[in-house]
């Protein structure tokens, strides 16, 4: 099985790795529940879509688009 480049990125940074070697040491169980309660999280995010009008979907994610979708 592979390691995702994101997670491996996680790993990687030095602001960031505390946090996995944390979450490493401890019970699967407790892994498994914050990864729970921060997928319920993004549900209440809300997904920003071309027909919405309200905010932009960026061709570039580090520059605002010159002109809407």
């Amino acid at each position: 099985m592979g390691v995702l480049t994101t997670d491996q990125e996680l790993v990687k940074d030095p602001r960031t790795a505390p946090l996995v070697k944390a979450f490493a040491e401890q019970p699967a169980q407790i892994f498994r529940h914050q990864f729970a309660v921060s997928m319920a999280k993004l549900v209440n995010v809300g997904v920003i879509t071309a027909e919405d009008r309200i905010g932009e979907i960026r061709r570039v994610c580090s520059k605002s688009n010159s002109r809407p979708y």
